[in-house]
């Protein structure tokens, strides 16, 4: 009998789970025949490296979606007017990165509202937590604030000190339609001080740009969640591994 039950409750949460993830998950990408991809850039803005990046979406009349800091949004407005001003999207990446698994409630509403005084109340409203780290809690709460809490499909590992060929290959290998990419036009938290250098994710943005600008089309999240085709969702939940967040150090651009 409890051989039984146990067997019933787990099909019971699997098929809960299913069908949550659908309806409530966060998103990763769009199942769609349509040829667009969503490049999405976390942690800035940076007074060198985006405008650096705009100006290469630029020449390639490509649109990307930042998912920038309030703390930074502050320093560099001019660069947020930009954005804008050319056709880009902006999101809530929070006011200044704590990994949302390990502040309080009241804490995170006030990481998103301090965020909101400086940007605005951007519409539609697109969240991206800090690290990927979510819980149940912070998840519910970017949704009741009316929030897409947008993942991805693939990300360039750009944090790390990678090679320009080493990301674009990475990238390649998840690039299809639907697809939403992750990469960063600063690092606000740094494992090593060289890691800052956007250079070879610029570089590798122009690759990509070259590569595929003739057959795809590169667009904002909204953008891409209007096309025809399957929403994808998952439920992730992740907590920081406490040794990584440990030798993180925050950088000052």
């Amino acid at each position: 009998m409890g051989e039984f039950v146990y067997r019933t409750y787990s099909a019971a949460r699997r098929i809960y789970q299913f069908i949550l993830s659908r309806v409530a998950g966060s998103i990763t990408h769009v199942d769609t025949a349509e040829k667009a991809v969503a490049l999405t850039f976390d942690d800035g803005p940076h007074p060198q490296y985006t405008e650096r990046l705009l100006d290469t979406l630029d020449r390639y009349n490509a649109k990307a979606t930042f998912f920038v800091l309030g703390v930074q949004a502050a320093k560099y407005p001019g660069i947020i007017k930009r954005i804008t001003d050319t056709g880009h999207c902006i999101g809530c990446h929070s006011w200044d990165h704590p990994s949302f698994a390990n502040i309080g409630q009241l804490e995170r509403f006030r990481q998103i509202m301090e965020w909101r005084k400086v940007v605005g109340n951007v519409k539609p409203r697109l969240f991206r937590p800090p690290f990927g780290h979510q819980t149940p809690a912070s998840y519910i709460l970017q949704r009741l604030l009316g929030y897409h809490v947008i993942f991805w499909k693939e990300l360039a590992d750009d944090w790390l000190d990678k090679d320009a060929e080493w990301l674009f290959q990475k990238l390649e290998k998840a690039f299809s339609p639907g697809a939403i990419l992750l990469l960063h036009d600063n690092l606000f938290d740094l494992l090593d001080d060289r890691y800052i250098d956007r250079g070879p994710t610029i570089s590798t943005v122009e690759r990509l740009l070259d590569r595929y600008s003739n057959d795809y089309d590169f667009v904002t999240v909204p953008q891409l969640l209007k096309k025809k085709g399957k929403l994808r969702r998952r439920l992730i939940f992740r907590r920081p591994d406490p040794e990584f967040m440990s030798r993180l150090h925050r950088s000052t651009p």
